[in-house]
């Protein structure tokens, strides 16, 4: 019998916790238990989730570890009861699961049994709730490009995203006895498990049939603290663990994402001085194919999204300036973890 705990981990999240509890219960292959993780929550999350029927609520005790601690709480609870062939979901409470969510990565673990593979963790690609403002046009086409990313890898993925990822009770065990917990208390906690699995020789995975849809950030501000949060625990997670099995394509990665960034800046800074010093540039037509070449590929990338995804990706315009923005960030994010004094420091 292999049963499915899933938990969603919530702090004051009284205005989505009701939606990500009926996405679970709408699940075609449902979990064997369902449980609300409230740490320190002081708005109607508890009431809510004591309100719906076949869940548990239970409340943190001390935490101060957030989301991380919240879930060593619960994995201490039931880790005892568990056997190695159970498995966890753990969500957010902001994330709408597809009703296919869990059903699907089972799938993916008895395929990867049936082949002797060892999975560690299946993650949803998630998209974003809708979001009726260009900045959540700009977001939703970046999640599109993640999941053509993922899905040209066969599947595999670098990080099991917190929106919705499925693990292995024998995988989490093995990171727990390593170091006597399961989530380190850092910025980026589900980056650090996935590298930890990674390193104990797990499979991480982002299959296409796995789907999720969360919340996008609304404010240029709050989008700014989230890819912060996202760079730099990524950062610091590399730093901690060092250059070894399951971090250095991580690390190879992250090392051309700052030179990227740092020569489409550099090159900007050639084109000026060009015009301060000599007064004009002369355009190549052949400039043109090129900029056609990377407009196709960037269609193709969201056509899934529909046609004004499409057209808006081929003028590129608005997507450079987001490009630039996230640049700005991943180098800021570099700064902090090396040189930065505290987290929370930004």
């Amino acid at each position: 019998m292999k049963d499915i705990y899933l938990l969603i981990p919530a702090h004051d999240e009284e205005v989505g916790i009701e939606a990500a509890m009926a996405s679970v219960e709408a699940q075609t292959k449902r979990p064997t238990r369902r449980i609300v993780v409230s740490d320190n929550s002081t708005d109607r999350t508890v009431e809510l989730a004591r309100a719906r029927t076949g869940w548990e609520v239970w409340e943190t005790v001390d935490n101060t570890g957030k989301k991380g601690g919240a879930l060593n709480q619960a994995w201490a609870r039931l880790e005892p009861a568990l056997s190695g062939s159970d498995y966890i979901v753990t969500m957010d409470a902001d994330t709408i699961l597809d009703e296919r969510f869990v059903e699907a990565a089972f799938a993916k673990y008895e395929q990867a049994i049936a082949r002797g593979r060892t999975l560690g963790g299946v993650c949803a690609n998630f998209s974003g709730l809708q979001l009726d403002t260009a900045l959540g046009v700009l977001q939703m086409m970046e999640y599109a490009r993640a999941e053509k990313i993922n899905r040209s890898r066969g599947g595999l993925a670098p990080v099991l995203a917190g929106a919705a990822t499925m693990f292995s009770v024998e995988a989490l065990r093995s990171v727990s006895r390593m170091r006597g917990h399961l989530y380190e208390p850092v910025l980026t906690e589900d980056y650090e498990l996935s590298i930890a699995l990674r390193v104990n020789g797990y499979t991480t995975m982002a299959p296409r049939t796995c789907k999720a849809r969360t919340d996008l950030m609304p404010t240029v501000g709050m989008l700014w603290a989230q890819r912060l949060r996202w760079y730099r625990g990524a950062f610091e997670c590399l730093r901690s663990h060092g250059f070894k099995r399951g971090t250095r394509a991580d690390i190879g990665w992250l090392a051309f994402s700052l030179w990227a960034a740092a020569s489409r800046w550099l090159f900007l800074v050639a084109l000026t001085a060009t015009v301060l010093t000599i007064g004009h540039m002369a355009f190549s037509p052949w400039l043109l194919l090129l900029f056609a070449f990377a407009s196709g590929i960037r269609m193709v990338q969201v056509r899934d999204l529909g046609w004004k995804y499409v057209l808006l990706a081929g003028v590129m315009v608005e997507e450079l300036y987001y490009a630039f923005f996230l640049e700005a960030a991943l180098w800021r994010s570099f700064y902090l973890a090396f040189f930065g004094r505290t987290a929370g420091n930004w």
